[in-house]
């Protein structure tokens, strides 16, 4: 038979990154090293995300309250028309207002999630198991979003 020098490695690699910028706290994993799908790999300094997603709850809060506010009066301005004891367009100003409050809500709801999500991104999470090839970044450093930290060959399919 033949013998000849080769290769064999995993069909597929990938470079790991954030999705958001910041300044790694830590890394949990060295090269060479068999990861699972779902281990933690890379922390980012999560302070900042902190405080962004504690002002979406409070603007949140305020925007509810806002909605009760609204609604509560727009309900009075009702009855008020129901007797003809207001004009159309004074109860429909207070209508404009509950939609407004309603809206300012909802969208202080999307910040919220926006917030909640930057903060979750601050973990960085391996999709696939596979083996560390390299690392392109250390605690201390400060990356930006989709800027690549390690490499993984994904375990499974191998080519030579």
């Amino acid at each position: 038979g033949y013998a000849l020098p080769g290769t064999v490695r995993s069909r597929y690699q990938t470079s790991i990154a954030f999705r958001v910028p910041g300044k790694i706290l830590r890394r949990h994993i060295e090269v060479g090293q068999e990861v699972a799908s779902g281990q933690l790999l890379f922390e980012l300094d999560a302070e900042d995300y902190v405080l962004q997603q504690r002002t979406a709850q409070a603007n949140l809060a305020a925007a509810e309250a806002a909605v009760v506010q609204a609604t509560s009066e727009e309900k009075r301005l009702a009855e008020l028309r129901r007797i003809n004891a207001i004009s159309d367009s004074e109860y429909e100003r207070q209508l404009s207002a509950r939609d407004i409050a309603i809206g300012q809500r909802d969208s202080a709801r999307k910040q919220l999630e926006l917030a909640e999500n930057q903060l979750r991104y601050c973990r960085l999470i391996a999709d696939e198991s596979g083996v560390v090839m390299s690392l392109e970044a250390e605690a201390g450093q400060v990356v930006a979003a989709g800027a690549a930290v390690c490499s993984i060959a994904i375990s499974g399919e191998l080519e030579a």
